[in-house]
């Protein structure tokens, strides 16, 4: 997986880093793939990463995938959408 960075600017009023790039594999990246390789990279920790996108087009080993990288947890945890629990009973 060699990755080619599109696009990266920062979002201070949500203080993250958005990052759009580009990978050419031969089979679909997986989440924890990606979440290594930018923790790595930009030396964050995983759980400050959010992976909003994997794209990828038929027959087409390119993949354009779109991440944030939060400054801590909490302004992750403030920002991202949660989804609604199921009432049990």
């Amino acid at each position: 997986m060699e990755p080619k960075i599109i696009e990266d600017k920062d979002n201070l009023l949500l203080n993250r880093r958005e990052i759009y790039f580009e990978v050419v594999s031969e089979k679909t990246p997986t989440k924890l793939e990606i979440g290594n390789f930018i923790s790595e990279k930009f030396s964050v920790q995983e759980g400050n990463i959010s992976i909003k996108k994997i794209q990828g087009r038929f027959g087409s080993k390119n993949f354009k995938i779109t991440v944030h990288i939060y400054g801590t947890v909490e302004d992750k945890e403030k920002t991202i959408l949660k989804k609604k629990e199921v009432k049990k009973g």
